[in-house]
């Protein structure tokens, strides 16, 4: 059976409009993980800066680099998280969806700040660039 044109047009259309629409979705769901990742990474490389430097103390995240979005700042706080106690570094405050606000440890390990339950330790996608 051949179709009018104006039907294989119709289907075309209507396929690519499908597809935009999953892939928009799909970046909307890991966009958000990309950028959690992104913040984390910024706070563990403000890291590892800092022990290259010697650990000096205080510490000054403006020494070891700038982020032309968000705020980084120092944070001194200590949390307790299932037993164990993490003393922070630094922090960062990104503009994207919550959570956005994250501290690094003096080990390296990133905790979220702003999870609505808790303080809580930042996990990273084993796939690609993704944290949650």
């Amino acid at each position: 059976m051949n179709l009018p044109t104006w039907k294989k047009v119709l289907v075309c259309v209507v396929v690519v409009a499908i597809a935009f629409a999953v892939l928009l979705t799909i970046l909307g769901i890991d966009g958000a993980m990309y950028d959690r990742w992104r913040s984390a990474n910024w706070l563990q490389n403000l890291h590892r800066a800092w022990l290259q430097d010697g650990a000096p103390l205080p510490a000054d995240p403006n020494k070891y680099g700038h982020r032309s979005s968000g705020t980084t700042y120092v944070y001194t706080a200590s949390h307790l998280i299932s037993g164990t106690n993490y003393f922070c570094l630094f922090a960062f405050k990104g503009e994207h969806v919550p959570p956005n606000h994250f501290a690094v440890t003096t080990n390296g390990l990133v905790l979220v700040l702003d999870d609505p339950a808790r303080v809580r330790l930042l996990h990273f996608s084993k796939r690609g660039a993704g944290a949650w």
